[in-house]
């Protein structure tokens, strides 16, 4: 009995055997009859690497509404003049600070295309400006002058003597002195450097950049 079914289960097995090897032969015989497509060649168009990107030919809405303000308020800043008055304590004397920022129409500045194109601009003119200064300590005056952009010539590079202007005082103190600060800059740009003007409890002045 026992010899029976082992011969049978060798039959069995064989045929298993058989058919496994000739499946496989026949998948191979018919892969191997299949042409071959060629591969297609990718547009170069399609490729990323190959993709130029193209410069903006026109400011985008965003930033031309941006640009515009900037020319109102600097158009705004040059019809009137900046008056502020600054109450400061230091140590037990009050020192109060009027100052009155306003353009020199005797000194006219033009500022060229390559720093205002991006505002369709051939130039852009404007005049200096200069900040009237007054300072009183304990209500009497301990100084009174102008400050102007010559004060700090030593700091500006050649295109900030031609194009610069003075611009946005702004009054604060520290250790015991008075600071005006400034921005000396091209109009309608952001070149140009920070400045300042100290003044002591005496009313002596020294012009510094930042």
């Amino acid at each position: 009995m026992d010899k029976k079914c082992n011969a049978l289960l060798q039959i069995i097995i064989l045929q298993i055997l058989v058919t496994v090897i000739f499946g496989c032969q026949s998948a191979v015989t018919e892969s191997a009859s299949k042409p071959v497509e060629p591969q297609k060649e990718v547009d170069s168009e399609n490729k990323t690497a190959a993709k130029k990107i193209e410069p903006k030919k026109e400011v985008d809405n965003g930033d031309e509404s941006e640009l515009n303000d900037i020319l109102a308020d600097f158009m705004e800043m040059n019809d009137k003049p900046y008056l502020h008055d600054t109450l400061l304590m230091i140590d037990k004397d009050s020192f109060i600070v009027s100052i009155k920022h306003l353009q020199i129409y005797e000194d006219t500045i033009v500022v060229p295309k390559k720093y205002v194109e991006m505002y369709k601009l051939e130039s852009f003119s404007t005049f200096a400006f200069k900040t009237s200064v007054t300072i009183k300590k304990n209500g009497k005056v301990i100084m009174q002058r102008n400050i102007l952009k010559d004060d700090f010539q030593q700091y500006l590079d050649p295109s900030l003597k031609s194009y610069a202007v003075l611009l946005y005082p702004y009054v604060v103190t520290r250790q015991g002195h008075i600071e005006i600060h400034h921005s000396i800059s091209i109009p309608l740009t952001d070149v140009g450097i920070g400045v300042s003007t100290t003044i002591d409890k005496n009313g002596n002045v020294e012009f510094m950049r930042n």
